[in-house]
């Protein structure tokens, strides 16, 4: 019974007479054929419709769908009693939405799904769906890029009894969900998945003023969101909630964790897969003390405190999957304190974790009720950690073994171990051998063995329960634009979808029932979605940059030679532009579509992290600009040494990093800056430094310490070039102690990623050279060398680290002579900072009598010499004298790069022979960046090629002696020769003249006129803004109120339908009570 009649034809290949199904849908003539007429009688009437239903609950897909059409009947019933529905939820399926939900009016499970290359269905549509179930109780909506806020918010108000809410790759954003939670107040379930309005500027999320919804909202998963920190509020606030799974989302998510331990949590389940999640968060995770089920899925950051933390605490978990992802950060120890304090252990799943005998041994010792284990991609898992199972782990039901070194000895272990396993799966182990699997079949007939060599698997259910398949109805549009029912109601599935299902299950994962994790890894799934939220980031990035920080990058793709998908920046403009192309190839005088658009063509990964670098080094950029803004009245005074520092003329020229190059690592400021300004967190840092063959500075120690002058780091660093100048008496580092260094630079900046939290503010004496050989570029620093200074003492002279001690410390950094020690240099400049802090000590302090006799030494020796710089390195030191005039002594600087330019030191017996000397140096007088005056000077050396090099003072014009010279013969002469040079001079300025007056008034002619050409576009631009603003602001009150109307309009014709549905029913009734 309810095959469709069509069965018969299609399997014998004879025609049927269908006019008999039309009058009679099942045909009992006991014998007589169907052809008589005679006696055909439908017995299906004499069945209730609730029967009849019951009946169609057992079909499959299609065999339901055929008995729908077998009468008017069936058709009825099957539309009233089914209450799942999924639709291809295209645009074009708007015209049918009503006559299909007068059909099925009893949904409550609704799903509509659209691919990427449809257009899905709008608000409107959502609206009309709302007003014809009222009853939904639960949506999943999938690639409905059309709906808006405004939509889900009508949605909401008309489906108040929702009780699970799924979603993913739809526009719409925080104002939609808030409006779920606002208006569904029996809301259970909530999964968000690669939701596009949840950015970085969205609002955020959280339950209603009366907090209505805090007593049904039971779960809580988050997939793929750029900004999923916006849900902080609702996960923090909702105390009954028991199950969090957040995947893939990106940002920092330890404050969120921590949000959620520092109250009443219920939690009872946390998945947290691939995200940045450090021990911090484990440990607020710690507080829950319900928690059951932990999953910590790629996680790199966290190690052996957060997990002992958790076990520490949670004393109740019963299921902990773990993938370490091969980091090595937990091991043994956070197994150990698993093995102690969690002994209700019931399912342990450790992929990519190196676990010894150690650990194994404990857990299986004192988790007598684990009931299912996997151990996969270790390496330190061997016979003897499986024969200690084996010995004693008497509980277990399930095993799976894969990527280990394991052989046939601990396979045949389990023979006479584990009396109550039922299953054991090994995998791509490659030492284990079939003959082993037989043998052990053999030995266990219960036992069901799965092995590398094996095509079929059986299916094993799991305390005596299988799961079936609940396919649900699927609608989409046949050849004819008729909605076609192409899935199956609610109710058992088929025997071959049920089978299909377990099978699949037995064959790819791990445990067969439910509940049980599958622990086969889509790789490739995962790499692309990651992939695919790094570029929605970066585009949100690009598009909200300033136009000189696109132009900024242009420039420097073109100087590095970069090319994208369609080539180089002037090929991008030929193939995008087809008006102008590559004429007009200035980025500066492009838009900023053209700029992004040709940025966003790169899809190279090294690619878009140079583009990454640059946009976080603007931003850390303008947070700096900001708090330049701010008024300093209320600020801490953390955040006042900071402005010293940044304030500081000296700053600009000492932090101005290469942070695009591709080995610096550049920190993130965060998304709240107004909580990153006000961070007090401090971390002082200190390195030393060797000389290595090319000249160059490498690090070769560092130190770390915290605000409380604990050492947080105290490491070696092997310099990457060979050395040739330890500086032993300075640094205190030998060869000896870099013959066992094994981390590199790139290491120690992975070590600082996790102290350099959002906010956290960097101590140091002279921190711009640490952070250079670190290749770290960070924002908020406190520079004791630029916050300090000498009281009557300019800015060009910084007090010394050792100088600072005594005079604000009173203490002795090191004995004279010793040599220094990183980790009380860095604990001293902290040291300095919280005397400053704490205490207010004040930031000038005095010059001592022998202080000032040796500056006035000082100073003397460099007003009588000269400073020759940008010298090449094909220029003898000895043809200096051919440069500079009078009797000298010449001190050469070597370089500080290999073939780099070098630098010399000429002194003077006397002030007035330096200033003699450089007044005869032939060239114009310029300002460098310390507002020394110099020359360029272009000779002709040996070699034979002009040379160019900087001749420059070594003080300040204002610091120059105003003696006349005694000599009055080089008085004479000098007056001479600047006779000559004027004389001279306004010659070539008369000739010079002549021919430049028209160009530069032709030159100013055509500046005006550009300027009044962007005068002119820019006005014209925000005219056309402003008018498109109002433009779409009208639109979309214009789109609200049509949506109010449309479904006030619904609701009037669903109760005129109402009304008319009543009439009839009294009128049939008075007729057969006439006929009684």
């Amino acid at each position: 019974m309810g095959q469709a009649p069509s069965s018969t034809a299609e399997s014998n290949g004879s025609e049927v007479d269908l006019r008999l199904w039309s009058v009679s849908p099942l045909i009992i003539s006991g014998g007589d054929s169907m052809d008589s007429g005679k006696n055909d009688r439908d017995y299906t009437l004499d069945l209730p419709d609730e029967c009849l239903a019951h009946v169609f609950q057992y079909l499959g897909a299609g065999d339901r769908k055929r008995c729908s059409l077998v009468c008017k009947r069936w058709l009825f019933v099957d539309g009233q009693n089914r209450h799942r529905l999924s639709l291809d939820a295209r645009a074009e399926i708007f015209s049918f939405l009503t006559s299909m939900f007068d059909r099925f009016d009893s949904v409550t499970k609704l799903a509509l799904r659209c691919d990427r290359k449809s257009v899905s269905l709008s608000d409107e549509a959502l609206v009309v769906i709302s007003v014809r179930c009222l009853n939904l109780s639960r949506v999943k909506l999938r690639g409905c890029r059309e709906i808006t806020d405004l939509g889900m918010v009508e949605f909401a108000r008309n489906c108040r009894n929702l009780k699970k809410l799924s979603v993913g790759s739809c526009n719409f954003g925080a104002k939609g969900v808030n409006a779920m939670l606002e208006h569904c107040k029996l809301l259970e379930e909530l999964s968000v998945k690669r939701l596009r309005g949840i950015h970085e500027a969205a609002e955020l999320i959280h339950l209603p003023g009366d907090g209505s919804s805090s007593s049904t909202l039971r779960s809580i998963c988050l997939k793929e969101l750029v900004n999923g920190q916006v849900f902080e509020p609702l996960v923090a606030s909702t105390r009954t909630l028991k199950t969090l799974k957040i995947i893939r989302c990106l940002g920092d998510w330890d404050k969120v964790l921590q949000m959620i331990g520092e109250g009443d949590s219920s939690l009872s389940e946390i998945h947290l897969e691939r995200l940045q999640v450090s021990d911090f968060g484990l440990s607020a995770i710690s507080k829950c003390s319900k928690l059951e089920t932990l999953h910590i899925v790629k996680t790199p950051e966290c190690s052996n405190f957060g997990l002992i933390d958790v076990a520490e605490r949670c004393k109740l978990l019963r299921k902990l999957h773990i993938d370490g992802w091969r980091t090595n950060r937990i091991g043994d120890e956070g197994l150990v304190a698993v093995a102690r304090h969690c002994l209700n252990l019931q399912e342990l799943v450790l992929i990519g974790v190196n676990a010894t005998h150690k650990s194994l041994s404990a857990i299986a010792s004192n988790c007598e009720k684990l009931e299912r284990l996997a151990l996969c991609g270790s390496g330190t898992i061997g016979d003897t950690e499986i024969a200690c199972i084996a010995k004693k782990c008497g509980a277990l039901r399930k095993f799976c073994i894969k990527g280990c070194p394991v052989s046939d000895l601990g396979i045949e272990a389990l023979a006479a171990g584990c009396p109550n396993l039922v299953k054991l799966k090994v995998k791509k182990c490659k030492v284990v051998t079939g003959e082993i699997g037989e043998w052990l079949r053999e030995q266990r007939r219960t036992l069901v063995v799965s092995m590398d060599g094996d095509e079929t698997e059986a299916t094993v259910a799991v305390d005596g329960e299988s799961e079936t398949a609940l396919e649900e109805p699927r609608v989409g549009q046949a050849g004819g634009g008729v909605p076609e029912i192409v899935g199956s109601s609610n109710g058992g599935g088929s025997n071959n979808g049920g089978s299909r299902l377990a099978t699949i299950r037995s064959k790819f994962g791990f445990f067969a029932g439910r509940n049980l994790v599958t622990t086969v890894r889509y790789y490739s799934t995962e790499k692309s979605s990651v992939l695919h939220s790094l570029v929605l980031v970066m585009e949100h990035k690009l598009a909200t940059a300033e136009k000189k920080v696109l132009v900024e990058l242009v420039k420097l793709v073109q100087k590095k030679g970069l090319e994208g998908e369609k080539g180089g920046w002037k090929e991008f403009l030929n193939s995008y532009d087809k008006r102008f192309g590559a004429s007009l190839s200035d980025p500066s005088r492009r838009s900023n579509d053209v700029l992004v658009a040709f940025l966003l063509s790169f899809d190279k990964e090294e690619d878009r992290q140079l583009l990454a670098r640059v946009l976080q080094c603007d931003a850390n950029r303008n947070l700096i600009e900001k708090f330049k803004q701010e008024s300093p009245d209320k600020e801490t005074p953390e955040q006042r040494l900071v402005r010293m520092t940044i304030t500081h003329p000296r700053y600009p020229i000492y932090y101005a990093f290469p942070s695009h190059a591709e080995d610096w690592f550049v920190t993130k400021s965060g998304k709240k800056q107004s909580k990153v300004i006000k961070s007090t967190r401090m971390l002082a840092i200190d390195c030393e430094m060797v000389t290595c063959e090319d000249g160059s500075e490498a690090v070769v120690r560092v130190a770390a310490v915290d605000r409380d002058l604990k050492v947080v780091l105290d490491k070696f660093v092997k310099p990457s070039l060979p050395v040739i100048d330890y500086k032993t008496e300075i640094t205190g580092v030998t060869a000896e102690d870099l013959e066992k260094a094994t981390l590199s630079v790139a290491d120690i900046q992975k070590k600082l990623r996790r102290f350099l939290s959002k906010g956290t503010i960097l101590v140091g004496h002279g921190l711009h050279n640490d952070l250079q050989v670190l290749k770290v570029d960070h924002a908020r620093v406190i520079d004791t060398s630029l916050v300090f200074k000498y009281s009557g003492a300019n800015n060009s002279r910084t007090p010394s680290l050792l100088n600072l001690c005594k005079s604000v410390l009173d203490e002795e950094l090191r004995m004279e002579g010793a040599a220094h020690n990183c980790v009380h240099d860095a604990a001293a400049a902290m040291k300095l900072v919280l005397a400053v802090v704490e205490k207010g000590v004040e930031t000038s302090i005095p010059q001592t009598e022998k202080m000032l006799e040796v500056e006035k030494t000082i100073q003397e020796a460099k007003k009588a010499s000269l400073y020759l710089h940008k010298i090449p390195r094909n220029v003898p030191s000895q043809e200096l004298k051919g440069v500079i005039t009078g009797d000298f002594k010449v001190e050469v600087k070597p370089p500080k790069k290999l073939g780099g330019y070098y630098s010399a030191e000429v002194v003077f017996s006397s002030q007035d022979e330096a200033n003699q000397a450089f007044d005869n140096v032939d060239g114009d007088i310029v300002k460098d960046k310390m507002g020394l005056s110099q020359k360029m000077v272009e000779f002709q050396p040996s070699s034979g090629s002009v040379s160019r090099l900087y001749v420059r003072k070594n003080v300040q014009d204002a610091e120059v002696s105003a003696k006349k010279r005694s000599n009055t013969e080089e008085i004479k002469v000098s007056s001479k020769r600047r006779k000559r040079e004027n004389d001279a001079k306004e010659t070539r300025e008369e000739n010079v003249n002549h021919c430049s007056s028209r160009e530069s008034k032709c030159e100013n002619h055509i500046k005006e006129i550009e300027e009044l050409k962007e005068n002119h576009i820019k006005e014209t631009e925000e005219l056309k803004e402003n008018h498109i603003k109002e433009t779409e602001e009208l639109k979309e009150k214009l789109k609200a109120k049509e949506l109010k109307l449309k479904a006030n309009e619904l609701k009037l014709k669903a109760k005129e339908r109402e009304v008319e549905a009543q009439d009839k029913m009294i009128t049939n009734l008075k007729k057969k009570l006439n006929q009684r």
